[in-house]
Formats: structure tokens, C-alpha cells, sequence
């Protein structure tokens, strides 16, 4: 049975827990090469974590393959990081905090900031709401407070 499965649907495959879980092909995941924003930033991590649950990576796979998918300044500033911390060291959160701490701006937060204080509906309410909610994911620290005062009816 899990052979005819298989064959039905080439992009799932069974586990031995009896679990089917998809089979992946590297180009479907992201590459990050220092977009500055951090919706990117949380994306990117958001959907290596997702691939990392729903495929059981285990940890040391979950950092191999997210740093295949580093490219240009980031994937320099990732060799420097690992020659800091030594062969092997790398874990998913640390790799997670230092991406976020080293390419999410100060600069970029408080753009992002101005911009959701501006914010006006020039089109549709699902527009300034789909608007708001992303500049809202920009700022990490921004409380329901915050949002409920910037957010325009």
C-alpha cells in the first residue's frame, strides 16, 4: 500500500511511523541574501521551521539546510560566524538570533514604524488591513496597545 502511495503522489513519501510526509526539492526553499526587512527575515526562518516540524528534520539538518539557502553578504557574514564558534557549533536558534540581530536594522524597525503611523486607507479596508498587519510584523516589539492607537478605521 505505502508503494502504491508513493507512486500516486511522487512529492509524498512514508516515514516508519507511518506518518506520510512530503518529499521536498531543495529549489522549493527560500534563499535570504540581506533584504534588510524584517517580514523577510521572519518569513525565511518561518518557513525553514515549518519544513523543520513538518518534515522532522532534526536540528543539525534544519541549520545544513538553511544555510545552503544563504547566499552573497549573508552567507559571508555565516562563515565568519562559524569561524567564530568553532566546526559543528552552529545551532537553529543561535543562527536565528544572529541573523535577526545583525540584519534587522534599527534603522529598519524605525522606518517601519513611521510608516505604520502614516498609514492611511487610500483602497480597501482588506488592503489597509493587509498593509497594517505586515508593517505591524516589521516592528518585534510593537504591543497590542501600540497597534490598537495606529490603527485607523
Amino acid at each position: 500500500m505505502n508503494e502504491d502511495m508513493s507512486m500516486a503522489s511522487p512529492t509524498m513519501h512514508s516515514t516508519t511511523t507511518g506518518f506520510t510526509v512530503p518529499k521536498i526539492q531543495i529549489s522549493e526553499l527560500p534563499i535570504y541574501s540581506d533584504e534588510r526587512v524584517t517580514s523577510t527575515i521572519n518569513t525565511w526562518i518561518n518557513i525553514f521551521e515549518r519544513y523543520h516540524r513538518t518534515c522532522r528534520w532534526t536540528e543539525t539538518y534544519l541549520v545544513h539546510m538553511a544555510t545552503l539557502h544563504l547566499q552573497g553578504v549573508v552567507y559571508t557574514w555565516l562563515i565568519n560566524l562559524e569561524q567564530e564558534l568553532g566546526p559543528h557549533s552552529l545551532t537553529w536558534n543561535h543562527l536565528k538570533t544572529s541573523l535577526l540581530d545583525y540584519f534587522r536594522l534599527t534603522l529598519s524597525v524605525r522606518k517601519s514604524r513611521d510608516r505604520l503611523a502614516n498609514l492611511t486607507q487610500t483602497t480597501t479596508v482588506e488592503k489597509y488591513i493587509d498593509a497594517f498587519i505586515e508593517l505591524s510584523m516589521e516592528i518585534p516589539d510593537l504591543s497590542e496597545a501600540e497597534k490598537l492607537d495606529c490603527f485607523v478605521y
